[in-house]
């Protein structure tokens, strides 16, 4: 028997939810990640390193873009639903940017060795890992609270 889950909270009190804890602790997140990245790209190190950290900066970039996107056009037109009445929201367009987004999680994994900590690393190697590693699980649960509450929320008001 498959169990579902509902949520009997309101639109906006779930809204406040993901724009405090997920979007608030990405960009937390990316910011450490982005002034890491930095470090590594100007320090001695490997070319894979060097690779590495660029790519996580562009990544960082196209997250920002996403959280920038649902902040400024998505949330205010979902507040707007909210007080005057259901709108068209444009989830198809979000859903398919989680998709990339996790696609390209996946690519920064596999160039990272899948993340995974060896005893010959340094500190701060194993630093940057461990923020990689937190924005994989941000990320996640940014996606699956908005794929599978509001998104689905979303399309039963509309």
């Amino acid at each position: 028997m498959k169990h579902t889950t509902t949520f009997n909270l309101p639109l906006t009190d779930l809204l406040t939810f993901v724009k405090r804890c997920c979007h608030e602790n990405l960009h937390d997140n990316l910011v450490a990640l982005r002034d890491h990245s930095h470090r590594w790209i100007h320090q001695e190190g490997s070319q894979d390193r060097i690779v590495l950290a660029e790519h996580v900066l562009a990544f960082i970039r196209s997250i920002q873009g996403h959280l920038a996107h649902e902040e400024n056009t998505f949330f205010p037109m979902i507040e707007l639903g909210a007080r005057k009445g259901p709108a068209l929201y444009p989830i198809d367009d979000l859903i398919e940017d989680h998709a990339e987004l996790i696609v390209v999680m996946h690519k920064i994994k596999s160039l990272a060795g899948g993340l995974e900590v060896t005893p010959d690393m340094t500190s701060d190697c194993v630093s940057y890992y461990e923020k990689l590693l937190d924005l994989e699980r941000l990320l996640l649960n940014h996606i699956q609270i908005e794929n599978q509450i509001l998104h689905p929320m979303l399309q039963k008001i509309s």
